[in-house]
């Protein structure tokens, strides 16, 4: 847990109480200090208790899931269950049912279908629903599927294709892509603001694709965009080619009052920057 008035982290109280109604009844128990977490997912449930699934690659695949509960004057969390995954997830986005969505990211260097660089595209978006296990949702082979998340009532999902640098829209009941906006650096996470707008953050060039002689400053480079996820247009919120880096391997943006926390899949630290409401030399 970060304080954002103290500027300090805590580690949270994690406490075992399983529950049935949560992930997969066939779940053999908590995961416990094997976690080795990856992508996460918070949102309200239809019961009101607040969920958190976490990605785990430690000890097995799984989806790990927990209540997050005021706990002392803080938050702590109690393991509710799991779901033993079919695949090394990336991230994952809960559904209003207590089913997920998440990423298949495999097929880095394959080409998305009909689209030029190749036609084995090979990364995907699998459902889980209770009850019904796992399940390809249709439409979403692309190459290396990264970030997503859902809207509040479920009907839409907007996912993130890493290397095409483009993040797309999907309606989940009809199973049909609906929208699609491009930004200039590879998008790694979405979050959801309180405006109901979303943030997307990423690099300006991969390890695997970084000009000759880059070194690490092509990974250093990065870029935050806002989208208006009806429209599906996307400005500016910070472009690192204007200043210093500032961090490594940005790989989210989370905005909380007029500034934005950026964290990244390099180094130790988060970087706080001030939320533009204008894209830069705009109005």
């Amino acid at each position: 847990m970060f304080d954002l008035v103290k500027k300090t982290f805590s580690k949270m109280d994690v406490r075992i109480q399983r529950d049935k109604s949560w992930g997969d009844p066939a779940c053999p128990g908590p995961v416990g200090d094997a976690l080795v977490s990856h992508g996460s997912s918070l949102r309200k449930r239809r019961d009101g208790k607040w969920a958190l699934y976490v990605v785990n690659h430690g000890g097995r695949e799984s989806i790990e899931m927990f209540e997050l509960k005021p706990a002392a004057g803080s938050w702590g969390l109690l393991w509710r269950g799991c779901e033993l995954a079919q695949h090394d997830y990336n991230d994952v986005a809960i559904l209003p049912d207590g089913g997920f969505v998440g990423t298949y990211p495999t097929g880095l260097s394959a080409g998305r279908s009909g689209a030029p660089g190749g036609t084995g595209a090979t990364g995907y978006v699998a459902r889980w629903a209770p009850g019904k296990g796992e399940s390809e949702v249709p439409g979403t082979r692309m190459r290396f599927p990264n970030g997503v998340v859902v809207s509040t009532d479920g009907r839409y999902m907007y996912v993130n294709e890493f290397i095409a640098r483009v993040v797309h829209k999907y309606e989940l009941p009809a199973g049909t892509e609906v929208g699609s906006v491009g930004v200039d650096f590879l998008p790694d996470n979405l979050t959801w603001t309180e405006q109901g707008r979303l943030l997307v953050a990423g690099v300006k060039g991969a390890r695997g694709d970084c000009p000759p002689g880059s070194g690490t400053s092509c990974i250093d480079s990065f870029g935050v965009a806002e989208i208006d996820p009806s429209k599906m247009e996307a400005r500016t919120i910070f472009d690192s080619a204007s200043s210093a880096p500032l961090i490594s391997g940005v790989s989210v943006a989370l905005k909380a009052g007029d500034s934005v926390y950026l964290g990244a899949f390099l180094g130790d630290r988060i970087v706080r920057i001030p939320y533009s409401k204008s894209t830069p030399g705009g109005n």
